[in-house]
Formats: C-alpha cells, sequence, structure tokens
C-alpha cells in the first residue's frame, strides 16, 4: 500500500509526464487549388506550405505571381482557419478537412461578401 508522499509523488509524476497531442502537420510544399471571388469564377491557385504545428505558414500564390500570405493560422477539429488581405479588404476563412487530405469551405470577407478557397495537397511520390 502506498504511503501518502508516494501517492503524491505518483500523482506529481503523472502529471509531468510530456502530453502527446495528434499531429496537426499539412504536408510541406506546393498545393494546388483554387480560388472562387464572391462574384467571379474560381481562379486556378498554388499554396506554399511550410513549417508545422504552431510555426505553420501558408501563402496563396495568384496567377500573377503575387503573394497572399495567410494570418492568424491554426488547426482545429478538422478545420484550417486563417485570414489574409485582400487590398485592403480582410478575408477569414473556415475550410474543412477533405477525405482527400485537402481543405475546402467558405471565405468570408469584411462587407461579408463569401467566396471559397479548395485546397489540394501535393501528390505522394
Amino acid at each position: 500500500m502506498l504511503k501518502p508522499l508516494g501517492i503524491i509523488l505518483v500523482i506529481v509524476t503523472a502529471l509531468a509526464a510530456p502530453v502527446t497531442l495528434p499531429a496537426q502537420n499539412l504536408p510541406a510544399g506546393t498545393w494546388t487549388g483554387t480560388m472562387s471571388p464572391p462574384t467571379d469564377a474560381a481562379v486556378p491557385v498554388t499554396f506554399e506550405v511550410s513549417g508545422s504545428g504552431d510555426s505553420l505558414a501558408i501563402s496563396m500564390v495568384l496567377p500573377t505571381g503575387q503573394r497572399a500570405p495567410f494570418n492568424e493560422l491554426r488547426l482545429a477539429d478538422g478545420k484550417l482557419l486563417f485570414q489574409w488581405a485582400a487590398g485592403p479588404t480582410i478575408v477569414k476563412c473556415d475550410l474543412a478537412k477533405q477525405e482527400s487530405g485537402g481543405f475546402k469551405g467558405p471565405c468570408t470577407d469584411s462587407e461579408g461578401m463569401t467566396g471559397q478557397i479548395e485546397m489540394v495537397p501535393p501528390t505522394k511520390p
């Protein structure tokens, strides 16, 4: 039988053990996809994905070569949440994870207009 000090040590040891969380990393590299503005047809874009976990970085690259870095980026409950600037307008996105490993969902600007982004991961070699 454990004495009170032994019980305390077991509890402290259990609380101090590292917690392993499921990896929330996206495959690094160039993703493909589309960006559909609220009033226009879908435009093919690429997404440059780098880093992992808390240091994840994504930039959308338009056909013109213009880059739009994603800010306030986070993965939560099977969703990829972020915002980006389209000129002076802030666009907030809420993309759901797809069975393919990609993400798709609505993006709403500060004026309430909604478009769509679809991200397709790079193919595995």
